[in-house]
């Protein structure tokens, strides 16, 4: 599976509490039991989500493992079996045959991180120091997402939470910077993100968009699409049981 996006002193990565076993869902599986022994290192921590397979017959699941920005897809078709690590230095791959006979490559990674980008390093020391908080990413390019930016300002404060703006990855930044100068924005808000983590819990897919966050923990699923003032701030208080 192809995976592209163009695109201080930092925590370590963080460690989550980690399940290991492969997950129930795959019990039987081609070569189940190689795939769980190579997982194993890793850990599984969290739900699954389906992805779109090549191949009618195949089934394909993303996971979170225990550490953030590492993810594992599990591939496994009628007669073979296939893993990718992928992670912000590389994609490593392993593959089993009909006969369950191991073979394993590495690729290029997901992302060429640019100087200032939103790193997984940079989102796991924000999950670990800044409490309760969202994640905004916005692009010159979708309207109501520059609309959007001072009043996911004005929320974050009336609530008290951390708000941290990225622009779109795939958004033109010299329009981003543009725009930003004539909304009368602040230059933070074009920074770009190179997140394996967020581009896994799907925050790239369309902006606005946002991800909200709380006890070093992210809390998803992402919510699309603009809301008013008076929506967001419901929809953060509910989803974080904020006062």
């Amino acid at each position: 599976m192809s995976l592209t996006i163009v695109g201080a002193t930092l925590l370590p990565l963080t460690t989550l509490g980690a399940s290991t076993t492969l997950p129930e869902r795959f019990s039987g599986a081609q070569c189940g039991e190689n795939v769980d022994t190579w997982i194993r290192p890793y850990g599984i921590h969290g739900e699954g989500f389906s992805v779109p397979a090549a191949q009618r017959n195949e089934t394909l699941f993303k996971y979170p493992t225990s550490t953030i920005g590492r993810w594992l897809l599990l591939e496994f078709g009628e007669s073979s079996a296939k893993v990718s690590l992928v992670s912000p230095e590389t994609i490593l791959v392993a593959q089993w045959d009909d006969k369950c006979v191991l073979s394993e490559a590495s690729e290029l990674p997901p992302f060429t991180t640019k100087d200032g980008s939103f790193t997984d390093q940079h989102l796991s020391a924000l999950l670990e120091t800044a409490g309760t908080g969202v994640i905004y990413t916005w692009s010159p390019h979708m309207n109501f997402s520059v609309k959007g930016i001072p009043e996911i300002f004005e929320v974050c404060s009336s609530l008290e939470v951390t708000c941290q703006v990225l622009l779109d990855p795939n958004a033109d930044s010299k329009l981003a910077k543009m725009v930003g100068e004539k909304e009368g924005i602040s230059a933070d808000i074009l920074r770009q993100p190179a997140s394996v983590e967020l581009l896994f819990r799907d925050l790239y897919n369309h902006s606005p968009s946002l991800l909200l966050f709380q006890d070093g923990k992210l809390r998803g699923p992402v919510v699309p699409g603009y809301r008013s003032k008076e929506t967001q701030m419901n929809t953060i208080r509910s989803r974080l049981n904020l006062n």
